[in-house]
């Protein structure tokens, strides 16, 4: 047990914590943290109602990427969305949620940085300092997506730290709370490449770098130099116009089913890197 992390939730202060997810369960309703669950039954030893934190007594339920899609599309299209990189600070101002930014380097108790929260009661996102800009749009998606796929029927309030963003795998087993972090890291990878703008620039940037299917797929990659030139800069074309990280761009391309990939796996040439340092020197 993590106590540094449970004396923070039993009493309260300003220090935002995020070090493990706590699931309690009681009276058909979920509690995210200690102090919540304290709280509900202290208010029902008061018979004090808490309309703060309504939940069903069900399990959070499964979405698929197809419903999880269909959630960012709309939201998309309620702030007129054609092409070029998602605003979404525009599109959280559409969604009545009040985005904040904060300077502060803001830590768990285990020292783990905090990346974002969201409260739900509130509508309020607030994102902490963060070193890369393409990561803050995430985080920026991903607390949107607590909103729009409603979960605040099983959370009051939610922080973000960087290990949340890596839980790419859901199961019909899944524990609730991963569950809710897949499913928003899933929302936020839809919402920031939407399907229709990201086939049409990878089709155009295709075209301009000349690249061609000779029988290896639509995008094809090796450790040869003159494939992994041409890879490296349209994932660098797709990640400026889309303002999302490189790494982003590769797995969107992975589960399109787009990319053939024949790179060693545990062995990276030192052409290839030396290609990768010299691209990015290039760029800046």
């Amino acid at each position: 047990m993590e106590h540094g992390f449970v004396r923070a939730q039993i009493f309260q202060s300003d220090y935002l914590t995020k070090s493990l997810k706590f699931s309690g369960f009681h009276d058909g309703k979920y509690f995210a943290t200690i102090d919540e669950l304290l709280t509900n039954l202290a208010s029902e030893a008061t018979a004090l109602p808490r309309h703060d934190l309504e939940a069903s007594g069900r399990s959070v339920p499964f979405l698929s990427i197809e419903q999880i899609k269909s959630a960012a599309a709309k939201v998309l299209e309620s702030t007129d969305y054609k092409s070029g990189a998602v605003d979404l600070s525009k599109l959280c101002l559409s969604l009545s949620i009040d985005l904040q930014f904060s300077d502060r380097d803001v830590s768990d108790v285990d020292g783990t940085p905090i990346l974002g929260s969201a409260n739900f009661g509130r509508k309020t996102i607030e994102i902490n300092s963060h070193s890369i800009k393409t990561r803050e749009r995430f985080t920026i998606a991903h607390e949107i997506g607590h909103f729009v796929l409603d979960h605040e029927r099983y959370l009051r309030s939610e922080t973000i730290v960087e290990r949340d963003l890596f839980v790419t795998d859901e199961k019909s087993s899944s524990f609730n709370y991963e569950r809710l972090e897949y499913q928003a890291n899933a929302f936020s990878a839809e919402l920031i490449l939407p399907d229709a703008v990201f086939l049409r620039k990878t089709a155009q940037f295709r075209r301009d770098l000349e690249i061609r299917d000779r029988g290896h797929g639509y995008v094809f990659v090796d450790d040869q130099p003159c494939n992994f030139i041409v890879y490296n800069e349209l994932l660098l074309r797709l990640s400026n116009y889309f303002e999302v990280s490189k790494q982003a761009i590769e797995v969107k391309l992975r589960k399109s089913k787009m990319l053939t990939d024949r790179r060693r796996r545990n062995e990276i040439s030192s052409i290839a890197r030396l290609i990768s340092d010299l691209t990015l020197f290039r760029r800046h």
